[in-house]
């Protein structure tokens, strides 16, 4: 995040930046999904020994080998499996058709909503990385500052269901950022009777991201927050 952050500032001067700040976003899980083998490019050997503290030929590697071998790059492997089932697929899911997740049964929800949960919530070492992420977190809030950016915390929409079954779980990452002084837009409860937004528990599908986007510039203009938000 820190190497897009430097990148974007360096290239178009943003004077907002909106950044999720949902109750999972500090999980350990996330460490798992960093697209950190894409942050490279965003960046010079320089750069790239600062934030990770490594060497040019490992700076070389993974820039311009490690992207295009498959069977090295997990990420990669499974954008070519999802391309190759896609491609193959006689029938493609209308973006625009009612969601996924509103077709669901209650049981076949609830259940999508637990599995999810156990997926962004571990039970082990739940607190074990929490201070490195926090650290992260108060990293980008403080380059933010000391380059003049103005920074909002988002939570994102969530299902009704999902909501009823997370209950408390959270990371904090909005209070964390709060407590730095960072403005936080919460949406998390304003599409909870809508479930045909959502494709599942906590993904808005096509006909929902143009509805956040809409909810999240009218929040934004009676907040008198400065950015360009356009309305979809």
């Amino acid at each position: 995040m820190m190497l897009k952050l430097n990148f974007l500032n360096n290239n178009a001067a943003p004077e907002t930046i909106f950044l999720s700040v949902d109750d999972h976003t500090l999980s350990p899980y996330r460490e798992n999904m960093n697209n950190r083998s894409r942050s490279i490019h965003f960046c010079d050997r320089y750069l790239y020994k600062q934030f990770y503290g490594q060497e040019y030929l490992s700076y070389i590697f993974e820039k311009y080998c490690y992207p295009y071998l498959p069977l090295l790059n997990t990420n990669n492997s499974k954008l070519f499996y999802s391309f190759l089932t896609s491609f193959f697929k006689v029938k493609k899911l209308d973006e625009d058709s009612t969601s996924q997740f509103a077709d669901l049964s209650y049981e076949q929800k609830i259940k999508s909503c637990k599995d999810r949960m156990q997926y962004q919530f571990p039970q082990d070492n739940k607190d074990k990385n929490l201070k490195c992420f926090n650290e992260s977190l108060l990293q980008i809030i403080s380059f933010c500052k000391n380059n003049n950016i103005t920074l909002i915390g988002v939570k994102f929409p969530l299902a009704k269901n999902y909501i009823e079954v997370l209950g408390d779980k959270s990371y904090h990452a909005d209070i964390f950022a709060k407590k730095q002084g960072v403005k936080i837009i919460d949406l998390k409860n304003i599409f909870i009777s809508r479930d045909p937004l959502f494709t599942n528990p906590d993904h808005l599908n096509k006909m929902g991201s143009k509805e956040f986007v809409f909810q999240l510039a009218k929040k934004c203009n009676a907040d008198n927050i400065s950015c360009i938000v356009r309305n979809p």
